[in-house]
């Protein structure tokens, strides 16, 4: 297991285990690990979550715009919610 620790040893564990993780799948697998298991905000984690509750959509239904939203407020949720802070958020989807 990982520390929280902000060390060189980490960063050189993380390295091993990222280059393990990218030899036994594909880059859409771990891509679809990881959108299933990240927060997205309002208590809501993983991709299927983050769709019904900002859009009332499956992620299959979601349109570029609205992926492209949900992929701008992944590094702050909370902050660029669109409930929260609409403008925020249309700024972090113009970013993708």
């Amino acid at each position: 297991a990982l520390s929280h620790s902000r060390t060189l040893t980490r960063k050189a564990v993380e390295l091993v285990l990222a280059m393990q993780i990218e030899r036994k799948l594909k880059k859409r697998a771990i891509l679809e690990a990881y959108m299933n298991s990240v927060y997205w905000g309002h208590g809501v984690w993983g991709i299927a979550g983050a769709a019904a509750v900002y859009f009332r959509k499956k992620p299959s239904e979601l349109a570029v715009e609205e992926a492209a939203l949900l992929a701008g407020i992944l590094p702050a949720p909370e902050h660029l919610s669109p409930f929260r802070n609409p403008e925020g958020a249309l700024r972090a989807r113009a970013s993708v």
